[in-house]
C-alpha cells in the first residue's frame, strides 16, 4: 500500500480538552505504532487553563497564531467593536501568513486532514495560491452530525470548506449520505474510535445512580432529564441523577431541580477529570441531546458495562446505543418516553446486566482503535491510488 509521506492533522485549538483533540490523539498513537509520520496543527492553541496534554512527545506540533482569536466580548460596545475588528483584521491576516509557510512545507505526498471546519478554512487563501502539483493531499470530517449542521449553520460552511477535497469523512453512513445530497459529492464515513478516558473497574450496576457526561447547554437538553427525573422519582425514589459538566443553563437547571423538589436527588455535580471512574460507579448512563455528533459519552460508558438510556437524536446515537440490544433509544424530545426507559433498567436489573455486557462487546468490536484505523488505512489507500 501506498502511505502518505506525512499525515498532519489541523484542528481548531491544539490539544484542548474536547473530543477532537481526544480522537486526534487516539488516532494519531495507532498511526505512529505503524510507522505512520504525524504531525497535529492548530489554529491557535489551547488556553493554559484547558490544556490536555494528549499529544506524544513523538509528534510534531504548531499553530497558526501564537494566541487565542479576538472576541467581540472583549471589547466593550460602540468603540471598542472598531478595536474588535482592528484584532480580528490583524489575527486574519496573521493566520493567513503562517498557513502559507506551513504549506511550504508539505508536498503533494503529504496528507492534510482537517478535523473541523475554521481550521480548513485558515488554510483556503494558501491553498489557492498553490498549483495542484505543489499541493498536500486533502480530507475534510466533521465530527457532529447533519441535523446539526443544518441547525447551527455548518453545513453551508462545510459545503463551502470542504467541496474541493479528495474526501469528505462524516461519523455514520447515514450522514455520509445527506451530506451527499447536500452536494459534498466526495463524503465518506469512517467510525470514531471509543477508548476509556482514564483507568476504571468494570461498573458492578447495583449503584441506585443514573449518570449523564453533558453540557449544561441548550444543545444537550439536560433539563429534559431532570423533567423526566420527576416521573422516575415517584416509582424509584431510592434512584440518584448526577449531572457531571458546566455551561449557561447551569443557575436555570439549579432552579428547576429545587422547583421541581428534586433536590435531593438530582445532583449538579459540575465538571469531572475522572469521567472513567463516574461511568463505573454508576448503573445508567443517559443522553437527552437535542442534536449530537457521535454521544462519545455513551460509548465510554458502554465500555465499562454500562447500558444507555438516549433519544434518538443522531445516526451517530443509534450506532452507538443498539436499542433492545445494548440500551434503550427513545424518541427525540419524548419526556415521557425517556422515564420510562429509564424506569424499564431501573425495575429489572437482570435487563440492566444484560445490556451491559452487549454494550461493552459490540462498542469494544465496533468502535476499537485498530478497527477504526484499519478503516482510515483503506482511505488512503483510496485517496493514494
Amino acid at each position: 500500500m501506498r502511505k502518505p509521506s506525512r499525515i498532519i492533522f489541523v484542528q481548531n485549538r491544539l490539544d484542548d480538552l474536547g473530543g477532537v483533540s481526544r480522537w486526534c490523539a487516539t488516532i494519531s498513537a495507532e498511526l505512529l505504532e505503524r510507522g505512520y509520520s504525524v504531525e497535529i496543527g492548530g489554529v491557535v492553541p489551547a488556553p493554559d487553563d484547558e490544556r490536555a496534554g494528549y499529544y506524544s512527545d513523538a509528534i510534531r506540533t504548531w499553530t497558526l497564531s501564537p494566541g487565542a482569536r479576538p472576541h467581540p466580548d472583549d471589547y466593550g460596545s460602540f468603540f471598542g467593536r472598531n478595536r474588535f475588528n482592528r484584532a480580528e483584521s490583524r489575527f486574519q491576516h496573521g493566520v493567513r501568513s503562517s498557513a502559507r509557510k506551513i504549506l511550504r512545507g508539505y508536498g503533494h505526498d503529504d496528507l492534510m486532514i482537517f478535523t473541523q471546519i475554521f481550521a480548513r478554512e485558515s488554510f483556503a487563501p494558501a491553498f489557492g495560491d498553490l498549483e495542484f502539483r505543489d499541493r498536500p493531499r486533502t480530507i475534510g470530517q466533521y465530527h457532529s452530525s447533519f441535523s446539526l449542521a443544518t441547525a447551527d449553520g455548518d453545513r453551508r460552511r462545510a459545503l463551502d470548506a470542504y467541496r474541493n477535497d479528495d474526501l469528505f469523512s462524516c461519523l455514520t453512513p447515514e450522514d455520509a449520505e445527506l451530506f451527499t445530497r447536500y452536494g459534498l459529492n466526495n463524503s465518506i464515513s469512517v467510525d470514531n474510535p471509543v477508548t476509556l478516558p482514564g483507568e476504571a473497574s468494570m461498573a458492578a450496576l447495583e449503584a441506585p445512580i443514573a449518570v449523564s457526561l453533558s453540557r449544561y447547554d441548550s444543545i444537550k437538553q439536560v433539563d429534559h432529564m431532570v423533567k423526566a427525573w420527576a416521573l422516575v422519582h415517584r416509582e424509584a425514589p431510592e434512584w440518584q441523577l448526577h449531572l457531571y459538566g458546566s455551561g449557561p443553563l447551569e443557575d436555570e437547571l439549579r432552579q428547576e431541580i429545587v422547583d421541581a423538589g428534586l433536590d435531593g436527588s438530582v445532583r449538579l455535580m459540575g465538571p469531572t477529570d475522572r469521567p472513567a471512574e463516574v461511568l463505573s460507579n454508576a448503573s445508567i448512563s443517559l443522553n437527552s441531546s437535542r442534536h449530537e455528533g457521535f454521544g462519545l459519552a455513551l460509548g465510554e460508558a458502554a465500555l465499562l458495562g454500562v447500558p444507555s438510556v438516549a433519544y434518538a437524536c443522531s445516526p451517530g446515537v443509534e450506532e452507538v446505543v443498539r436499542d433492545g440490544e445494548t440500551g434503550v433509544v427513545v424518541p427525540a424530545n419524548d419526556v415521557s418516553a425517556l422515564a420510562h426507559g429509564i424506569l424499564s433498567l431501573i425495575r429489572d436489573p437482570q435487563l440492566r446486566r444484560q445490556y451491559g455486557a452487549a454494550a461493552r462487546e459490540y462498542v469494544s468490536e465496533r468502535f476499537g482503535v485498530q478497527r477504526v484505523v484499519d478503516q482510515w488505512e483503506r482511505v488512503f489507500e483510496n485517496v493514494y491510488r
